[in-house]
This record gives structure tokens, C-alpha cells and sequence, in this order.
């Protein structure tokens, strides 16, 4: 399934299939879905994170994809009450609506229906 040009041209540069992308990205898709939820700030994102399994992703992990994914325009963040908070782009938005897409019209989601019945 032809999802999104520039990332399965990124991909084959790389040698790489989409779901190879996905899968060692798993974590930039979570935090994407994450953040479209709501808007939080890094604390509350590795909290959410480590209670959805993810132990190993702390400060050190976790601020170099968010970081990433605001170069990328997928997130914006901005300052409340001292905090840094991110929230979901439009592009973000697109993004995550893509990663959908494959996952439920490929294999992906042949194995999560499966797997949750």
C-alpha cells in the first residue's frame, strides 16, 4: 500500500520497507498518537510512556525524539506554567493518520486483530 511517497522513498534509500520503518520508529508513532490525545508536557509523556510498557524510555530517550519530531513540524511546543508543553501538528496529524492507515489495511492489523480478538 502506497501510504506516503516521501516515506517509502526514505525507506528504500535506506534499504528499508515501511514496516521496518515503523517498527524501529515505533516510538516516535506512540508518541505521535500520545500527544494527539492531548497535549502534555515530557514529564507526563514519560509517564504515560513507561505506564504503556515503555520502561526503558526516560528523559534521556524521550526529549531527542520529541526534539526530532518538532524539527520534522509533527509536533509544536510551547511554555505554560514552566513547563514545556507539545502538541500535535497539523503535518503531525497527517502523519499519524498515514501510520493508521497501514496498520489497518496491512498485515499490522491482521496480527492486533488477531491478538485482541
Amino acid at each position: 500500500m502506497n501510504i506516503h511517497p516521501k516515506i517509502h522513498r526514505n525507506a528504500k534509500a535506506k534499504g528499508r520497507s515501511l514496516d521496518n520503518l515503523i517498527v524501529k520508529h515505533k516510538q516516535m508513532v506512540m508518541l505521535l498518537w500520545l500527544i494527539n490525545r492531548e497535549s502534555k508536557h515530557g514529564y507526563a509523556i514519560i509517564k504515560d510512556m513507561e505506564e504503556m510498557g515503555f520502561e526503558s524510555f526516560k528523559a534521556s530517550r524521550v526529549y531527542p525524539v520529541l526534539s526530532f519530531l518538532c524539527r520534522s513540524g509533527l509536533l509544536s511546543k510551547n511554555k505554560r506554567d514552566r513547563k514545556i508543553y507539545y502538541s500535535i501538528t497539523k503535518k503531525g496529524k497527517k502523519m499519524l493518520d498515514y501510520f493508521k492507515k497501514w496498520i489497518r489495511h496491512g498485515k499490522m492489523g491482521e496480527f492486533f486483530k488477531e491478538m485482541i480478538g
